[in-house]
């Protein structure tokens, strides 16, 4: 794997979840970067959302492991590796409320 720049430093690990989204790992921290037509889904998904980790420059994002990438995973669940209800719950948590109608409206998350 070629090591490349993410806004947590060089990246030691890359796993591709799916055409347009890879995770990516460093030596501290890590995170997801989205292509600029997924992020254009999660934006519509979560109108006002901005990334802790930024822009990309070419319109796309980069999702913060802490915290962002629990959105990827609300609005495309079909990539997630946990429970719809937890994914619900924590994008409640994280973002104090501010997005749980928009949770709440997720096909995929409503019935959790």
């Amino acid at each position: 794997m070629k090591s490349i720049s993410t806004p947590w430093g060089m990246s030691q690990t890359e796993e591709k979840i799916c055409d347009g989204a890879t995770e990516y790992t460093t030596a501290s921290h890590g995170g997801i970067h989205v292509r600029a037509d997924l992020w254009q889904k999660i934006k519509g998904a979560f109108p006002g959302f901005t990334p802790w980790a930024g822009l990309d420059g070419r319109g796309g994002a980069w999702l913060e492991e802490d915290c962002d990438t629990i959105l990827f995973h609300a609005v495309f669940p079909e990539y997630c590796r946990h429970d719809a209800g937890k994914v619900r719950d924590f994008a409640r948590r994280i973002y104090d409320g501010q997005f749980s109608a928009c949770v709440d409206k997720l096909p995929a998350l409503a019935a959790a």
